[in-house]
């Protein structure tokens, strides 16, 4: 991954299109588990490169913010019995994906990042297909 993917990646979600996870989750009702880890990684990848910097760029980061929220709201959609939401392909397991997003905003809003070490422990719980080593 290099950092024009990425912001490529997050500024997809955040206009939810060209089959972004957020194109498929908020337009077409569908989870697409390899879009959620484009997504997470892209978020981690920046989160790595930013650590350092002592001021976020706010554009990016109400991108960021924002496709997490709408990733909640959908989720909330879903169970809102009134609302006739229905996310097609929702993992059973989805409060580890919702648990692996909290964490991985947090961590670049914070500035600490993921770390190999801790993405490794985290991919005990629920595995990242796409797993990108940040530090060789």
């Amino acid at each position: 991954m290099n950092l024009s993917i990425a912001n490529q990646i997050i500024n997809d979600n955040y206009d939810t299109c060209n089959n972004s996870f957020l194109d498929f989750l908020h337009e077409q009702d569908i989870f697409n588990e390899i879009k959620f880890w484009e997504l997470y990684n892209a978020i981690r990848f920046i989160g790595e490169l930013n650590k350092t910097e002592p001021n976020l760029d706010r554009i990016l980061t109400w991108r960021i913010v924002k496709s997490y929220e709408w990733f909640l709201l959908k989720l909330n959609f879903h169970f809102d019995a009134n609302d006739g939401v229905e996310i097609d392909n929702l993992p059973e397991n989805f409060s580890q994906f919702s648990i692996r997003l909290r964490e991985v905003v947090g961590a670049y809003i914070r500035g600490s990042s993921i770390s190999d070490e801790s993405e490794y422990f985290y991919n005990m719980d629920l595995e990242n297909p796409l797993s990108l080593k940040l530090n060789n």
